[in-house]
């Protein structure tokens, strides 16, 4: 059955494996109570894979290069005052 799910990322910078439902479809991504959730849509009979996610700040460096850029689908900005944090999905390995 397709449901819309919610799941915490983790808040450091750099790059880190969730586990997400295969075929699991990112919506939003946004702050709640003082910790980032990723919304996905999810058939939540599918087994899990691990996701790569990158969290990355305005103004750092991305951890990738341009030969691997398009591997990543930014799938949401947040506001964590005084911070603005980037996330990005990487297809399953």
């Amino acid at each position: 059955m397709k449901t819309v799910l919610r799941y915490r990322l983790p808040q450091a910078l750099g790059e880190h494996e969730i586990e997400l439902p295969f075929g699991a479809q990112p919506l939003s991504v946004q702050m709640q109570d003082g910790r980032p959730y990723l919304w996905a849509e999810v058939d939540d009979g599918n087994e899990l894979e691990s996701r790569r996610i990158v969290m990355s700040g305005t103004g750092h460096a991305l951890p990738w290069d341009d030969d691997t850029h398009l591997e990543w689908q930014h799938i949401g900005t947040v506001l964590d005052e005084p911070h603005v944090w980037h996330y990005f999905i990487g297809d399953p390995e």
